[in-house]
């Protein structure tokens, strides 16, 4: 049964307090993320690389719609600490290679688990709608 208008401000809300707190919670202990909340015909979809350690970053591409990687490291930006620099790109690569590694697996999972459910139930699927983070 489709939410109404009201319940589903409410929902929105929620779900961009949660985000928010998650967001907090990873800078406060200086960790990325790649997170999806799921809520009652919502979901909150974003990725948090802001780490100190993280050379990664979040960038829009021309056409606004997609996103990609920025990758900088640049020994000045150390001091010329070329270990230190060395040390976080080795956590970079690491994170970068876990998530994608990670969520490939789970998105393989969910997908099977998906298309059962669906069968099961006669599910049908409405497009995604995509609403700018406010």
């Amino acid at each position: 049964m489709p939410l109404t208008m009201t319940e589903d401000d409410a929902e929105k809300t929620k779900m961009l307090i949660v985000r928010a707190r998650i967001e907090a919670l990873l800078r406060d202990a200086d960790l990325c993320a790649d997170v999806v909340i799921a809520g009652r015909g919502r979901v909150e979809v974003f990725t948090e690389l802001q780490a100190s350690w993280s050379r990664v970053s979040l960038i829009q591409t021309p056409d606004g719609n997609d996103f990609g990687l920025r990758l900088r490291s640049k020994l000045a930006d150390y001091g010329g600490d070329r270990d230190a620099q060395r040390a976080d790109l080795e956590f970079t690569v690491g994170m970068v290679s876990s998530l994608a590694q990670i969520k490939a697996t789970q998105g393989l999972s969910w997908l099977a688990a998906s298309e059962f459910i669906d069968k099961q139930t006669g599910a049908e699927h409405t497009p995604f709608r995509h609403e700018p983070k406010q």
